[in-house]
C-alpha cells in the first residue's frame, strides 16, 4: 500500500505468472534456451559438477528469479531499473550458483558467468519483444 492508501502489485512468482500466462511462458522459454546451455557449458568448464547438478542450478536461478523481474519490469519506466534490475538478477544468480555449484567465493567466475548469461538474455529478449 502506497501513502495514498491504493494498493500496488507486489512483485512475486505467482504474480507474474497469473497476470499474463501467455506472455510470461514464451519470455521464460526464452530466457531458458538463452541462459541454460551458456550456464552448463560455464559449470562444466570450470566447476566440474556432474551434469544433474549444473542443469539444477542453471535451471533453478532462473526459475527463482525470472517470474520476481518479470512482475517487476511491469512497472519500469526506464532503460536505467530494466538495467538495474538486471543487475541485481545477475548478482543473485552469480552468488547462487557458486553455492549449488559449490564454487568458493573467492572465484569470481560464476558472477561473471551470469553476468554475461543475464546480458545475452536480455539483449534476445529485446530484440524479440520491442
Amino acid at each position: 500500500m502506497v501513502a495514498s492508501g491504493e494498493l500496488t502489485a507486489i512483485a512475486s512468482a505467482t504474480t507474474a505468472a497469473a497476470a499474463s500466462a501467455p506472455a510470461y511462458l514464451p519470455a521464460l522459454l526464452l530466457t531458458l534456451v538463452v541462459e541454460v546451455p551458456a550456464l552448463l557449458l560455464l559449470a562444466r568448464l570450470f566447476a566440474r559438477v556432474s551434469v544433474p547438478l549444473a542443469l539444477a542450478g542453471a535451471v533453478g536461478v532462473n526459475l527463482l528469479t525470472h517470474p520476481i523481474l518479470y512482475a517487476a519490469s511491469a512497472g519500469f519506466s526506464s532503460w536505467t531499473q530494466l538495467l538495474a534490475a538486471e543487475a541485481l538478477v545477475a548478482f543473485v544468480e552469480g552468488l547462487a550458483l557458486a553455492w549449488v555449484w559449490r564454487v568458493p567465493l573467492r572465484e569470481s567466475w560464476p558472477l561473471v558467468g551470469a553476468f554475461a548469461v543475464n546480458a545475452l538474455s536480455t539483449l534476445a529478449g529485446l530484440a524479440l519483444y520491442r
